[in-house]
């Protein structure tokens, strides 16, 4: 199980999204929030090249993120899976080369780590959290911004995990995976926040 949670981290760790930035010469952890996932790198590649190449350059990098989280999950299952959102969000790579913490939110990687589990618990998840998001989403209407969504986002995954491991799935291997993933994405999160606070007020 280590050993299987550990190949994950390595393989979560591999940032798609940043390689294919360097690949078009952008230094994405210089841009915008800073992030080093997929939706920084659409926002970085408008800016220097046309549309498509940005929409394309955001669709290779977030498969590819989606896909790195996906293999060892549907390979080892959930809880070692998640180790693999752990690696995007704190990818020892990418901190050890651009000093970057964190390395990602985690929003692709989550949902590969979804789709790598099994039809039993990717479906009742999956369902809760569109439920759970479609809910709150008039309520939040008038100022559902980028970085809003992206926070009620997890906000909606988490809730819909502890939901489904509460009344339909307490499969320890599930709840520990659900937990590794969304605390991954949730703290990645805040701490992107509390960074870009901080370039907000030395630009102000």
């Amino acid at each position: 199980m280590l050993t299987e949670a550990l190949i994950s981290y390595i393989l979560g760790s591999i940032n798609f999204s940043w390689i294919v930035g360097k690949i078009l010469k952008l230094d994405m952890e210089e841009y915008g929030d800073e992030n080093l996932g997929a939706t920084n790198l659409y926002y970085a590649a408008r800016e220097k090249y046309t549309k498509n190449i940005a929409t394309f350059s955001f669709l290779l990098g977030g498969l590819l993120d989606i896909l790195k989280t996906f293999i060892p999950t549907y390979l080892f299952g959930p809880f070692a899976g998640s180790f693999a959102v752990l690696g995007h969000c704190f990818s020892i790579f990418s901190i050890a080369i651009t000093k970057k913490v964190p390395s990602g939110v985690g929003a692709a990687s989550l949902i590969g780590w979804l789709l790598g589990n099994s039809l039993e618990v990717m479906i009742p998840l999956a369902g809760l959290a569109i439920l759970t998001f479609l809910i709150g989403l008039p309520i939040f209407y008038d100022t559902f911004k980028y970085e809003r969504a992206h926070s009620y986002y997890t906000f909606a995954t988490l809730s819909a995990a502890l939901v489904y491991v509460s009344l339909f799935n307490p499969q320890q291997q599930v709840i520990y995976g659900i937990l590794i993933a969304t605390i991954s994405s949730s703290f990645a999160r805040v701490l992107r926040l509390r960074s870009m606070i901080k370039k907000w007020l030395k630009q102000s």
